[in-house]
């Protein structure tokens, strides 16, 4: 790879590990959010799981500034370094791999608990155990050959690794919003809670789709310099917030049901005082599982079905957003 292609590109570099800081930051303040929250109320493997992706998004952090230290600061007007890659540089790929692995195998529990199809849910971690396995591979590449210049070696099996991701990524967000769209199409009085979920589905598997299939444009179209590395340093932070982003939305998610709730009893109580019919009755209790205070509520219907339909938000809340 030519010095005078490479040197200009650092700036991409640069400006990718600034977006990255900024995002771990978000990452921590989110992560301190969660164990306030629900630390004490969730399972000892989620709490596990967060922790776990904290301290990986740490360590791509420090591997980044590192990177972008040593390239601008430390080997400042030394061209001949900047064609080389350290161990520190390449085990960021290791790094990469496993936050992003992390983060796939919580949605592959969610898409199992969404769709209890186990063909789908394993299909999801065969791809997210794939990516992982072939980022190490180009990890163990860059080992063997530092050179920039000997990075098409690895160019086959980084671009397998990335069109994993994005598969990954677009089935889940597709089967999870699917399940919820066929539900919303059976019992449409919970329309409103059931758009919000979709929501934040499709939201999470779009963004990251679409910084992946970014890194991988910029990488084969742009074989000569770095500027797929300004996507690459921060595409772990985005899935990583976008998962906890889901867990900390389920207070503020909860307490916009009950004010629905709230808004369907006043609505019903004025009905009744007219001496009207309403066609449907919410009521809304509240429960205690496992430490967590949440809502109920059981919608009965009076359009001609034979048994009351039973609508348990609680389950849907905490099975669709966790």
């Amino acid at each position: 790879m030519p010095s005078t292609v490479l040197v200009p590109t650092m700036g991409a570099s640069l400006v990718g590990v600034f977006v990255s800081t900024f995002l771990y930051g978000i990452t921590t303040l989110q992560t301190y959010f969660y164990v306030e929250n629900y630390w004490s109320k969730d399972s000892r493997g989620l709490r596990y799981t967060v922790a776990l992706l904290w301290l990986l998004e740490t360590a791509h952090t420090a591997l980044a500034c590192t990177f972008i230290f040593r390239m601008l600061i430390l080997n400042f007007g030394d061209t001949e370094a900047l064609l080389f890659t350290t161990v520190s540089d390449d085990v960021t790929h290791g790094v990469l791999g496993a936050t992003i692995f992390v983060v796939h195998c919580f949605y592959v529990w969610r898409l199992w608990i969404f769709t209890r199809n186990i063909f789908l849910a394993g299909l999801v971690f065969l791809l997210a155990l794939g990516h992982l396995v072939f980022e190490i591979v180009v990890m163990a590449i860059l080992f063997e050959f530092p050179a920039f210049s000997e990075f098409h070696r690895a160019t086959p099996f980084f671009t397998t690794a990335m069109t994993m991701a994005v598969a990954a990524d677009i089935i889940i967000a597709v089967a999870m919003a699917t399940n919820l769209k066929s539900k919303q199409q059976r019992v449409k009085e919970t329309n409103s809670l059931l758009n919000k979920l979709i929501a934040y589905i499709v939201s999470t598997g779009l963004l990251t789709s679409v910084v992946d299939i970014i890194i991988l444009a910029t990488f084969l179209g742009m074989p000569d310099n770095l500027v797929y590395l300004c996507f690459l340093n921060f595409i772990n932070n985005f899935y990583a917030n976008s998962m906890l982003a889901m867990l900390n939305a389920r207070r503020s998610l909860r307490n916009g049901i009950e004010k629905d709730v709230d808004l369907q009893l006043s609505l019903d109580s004025m009905h009744a005082a007219r001496g009207e019919r309403s066609e449907s009755h919410f009521h809304s209790r509240s429960l205690v599982s496992g430490g967590v205070g949440t809502s109920r509520i059981i919608l009965k219907t009076d359009r001609g079905m034979d048994n009351d339909t039973e609508i348990e938000i609680t389950k849907t809340v905490e099975t669709h957003m966790v």
